[in-house]
């Protein structure tokens, strides 16, 4: 093989690394946020669950835990996803 083939091998799997590298941390899935908690008023860190909104832009859709409970179930009507 020539060298510039195996440039080109290398530059075309290293694109592909960093295209799935991009979309696994900022593509759809579970996110960690911080919103302050409308009920409590303190601020926490709660995961998401984030799906694609319109073009090139995610929108939280459901709080899967929140730093204020951590072992308890999610009990709130979650208004925390407007804030988000």
């Amino acid at each position: 093989m020539d060298i510039t083939m195996i440039l080109a091998v290398v530059a075309v799997l290293s694109a592909w690394g960093v295209t799935a590298l991009a979309l696994r941390r900022w593509g759809p899935g579970r996110a960690s946020r911080r919103t302050r908690c409308p009920r409590a008023g303190k601020q926490a860190k709660v995961m998401v669950e984030q799906k694609e909104a319109s073009f090139a832009s995610l929108a939280a859709t459901d709080v899967v835990s929140c730093s204020l409970s951590p072992e308890a179930p999610l009990t709130c009507e979650k208004e925390c996803l407007r804030r988000l």
